[in-house]
Parts: structure tokens; sequence; C-alpha cells
């Protein structure tokens, strides 16, 4: 996603974390609010002409709000409206951005809704708990990925079979919305940046480390303290494991991958002998 999609996300951000208020009574408002995101977002990757009708840089903004009124006003929160009229006031580089759009935004409101009910460090632990899962079993990430049989919200059944009786119902929603809807790969990558998303509300820098083992306490205090050395505060650490690495971890945070696995060494050394 471009500079100007990435600030038209950035500004409804900021209208959900403004009208989700942590003084709210309404335990599901931000969940209803989520829900009625992806639901646009559902209709918008269903219809592109209803995503380049609403995101047409040639069009005027008051005449892009008046569109989205008369297509949502009736069915969703003026919350949800609201956070509608931020988006389609923005600029997008592609039309098609303003999925990827109302899916984070989304995203962002079931996080701020956890933290407003003193939520956010159940999603942290149950996000790590599902990425280790994940990671430990590549026929269920299979299966819940594109390459899964049947549709998206059979694959986000399968989710909520096998996770719904053990995780929260913000962590559920996140990973019935991401499941089915990635291509292969992509699901690991997702929910690590939301769990940093979700790190981020609480002031702190999330850094994933996958090792190929458990590490003992001197091997954790000498990567904490490496850690906090190369980015410069302390950061946070999500611990999983991956036998596959054969040894030594692979470290992400952002964009920033650090990849010191045995497995990976010998791989660039298999293509370096075949060249």
């Amino acid at each position: 996603m471009r500079r100007s999609s990435r600030m038209s996300v950035d500004a409804a951000q900021s209208v959900v974390s403004r009208i989700l208020s942590p003084t709210s009574s309404e335990t599901d408002q931000g969940l209803r609010v989520a829900e009625e995101l992806f639901a646009i977002a559902d209709m918008v990757r269903d219809d592109s002409r209803l995503g380049r009708s609403l995101t047409d840089p040639a069009r005027a903004r008051e005449d892009k709000v008046r569109l989205a009124d008369d297509l949502f006003a009736a069915a969703v929160t003026s919350q949800t409206l609201e956070v509608i009229h931020t988006l389609v006031e923005g600029e997008w580089s592609s039309s098609s951005d303003i999925i990827e759009g109302l899916e984070q935004v989304g995203i962002h409101a079931l996080l701020r809704d956890a933290k407003s009910h003193d939520g956010l460090d159940r999603v942290l632990s149950e996000l790590s708990d599902i990425h280790q899962v994940l990671l430990s079993n590549r026929e269920l990430r299979t299966q819940l990925s594109v390459l899964g049989r049947g549709s998206s919200d059979d694959r986000a059944a399968l989710a909520e079979k096998i996770f719904g009786p053990h995780v929260s119902a913000w962590t559920l929603r996140i990973v019935r919305r991401q499941v089915g809807r990635l291509n292969k790969g992509q699901l690991m990558s997702h929910l690590r940046h939301i769990a940093q998303d979700a790190a981020s509300l609480k002031d702190e820098n999330l850094v994933s480390v996958i090792s190929a083992g458990p590490l003992t306490d001197t091997q954790m205090h000498r990567l904490q303290t490496m850690l906090n050395e190369k980015l410069g505060e302390t950061v946070s650490i999500d611990m999983t494991y991956d036998p596959s690495l054969i040894g030594g971890f692979r470290i992400i945070s952002g964009d920033l991958v650090i990849d010191s696995s045995i497995a990976t060494r010998l791989r660039q050394l298999h293509q370096s002998l075949a060249h």
C-alpha cells in the first residue's frame, strides 16, 4: 500500500480511536464497527466498480460521501458511517487499496475495543498461542489458506471450531477474518503484524522471535539485550518454536528480518554450490 492510501487508513484509524472511547459502556461497540467495516470490504471486493466510485480522484469528496450515505447509512451505525466518510474523503493510490484499508481499520477497531475493556494482553497472548499452533501444523495452515477446501466462510467456521472455545471474542473475529482470504504464506505474517499493532497500542515494540527450540534464561537475556541495543528501545519478545530451523533463530520486527537459522544457512550454501 502506497503512501497516499496509507495516510487515508491512518486517518480512519484515528477516527476509530476517538469514537471507541475507553469510557464507553457499550461492550460490543467496537465489535459491531469492525463487523460492519468487514461487510463493506466484502461488498467492495465483490464489486470493483463500487471501489472505483468510492475512491475516484476526479469525483468531488462531497459526492463520494453522499454515495456512501446512500449505500450504507441505513445499514450501519453512525460510528461506522463516520469512519467510512473519512475513508472515501481520503486519497487512494489504487481503488483496490480501499479493500485492504477497510480490513485494517476493522482490525484496529477490534484492538481498540479490546484495549477499552482491558483485554489487549489477552489478545496478544492468544495470538501468540495461535501462531505457535499454526507454525507447528503445516496441514492446518494449508486448510485455513486459499488452498483449503470450501469457501472463505467454510474456513472461518473451521477456525472457529478449533480456536473458538479457547479465545476471546476479539481474537476469534481477528482469526476468522484472516483465514481463507489470504494467499499461501500470508496468514502467519498477518497475524504477526496484528500482534505488533496490538502491542503498539500499549506503547510496546513487539518483536517476533522464532527459535528452533526453547532458550535458556541466559540465552533469553542475551537476546533481549541484543534486541534492545539494535532497536534502540526496550522491546517485548513474542517467542515461538519451529524445529525445522534446526538451530539458531529468526527475528521479525515490522519490515526488519534477521535470519540466523541453520536451515537458512544450509539453503544459502546449497544455492551457492548450485551456481
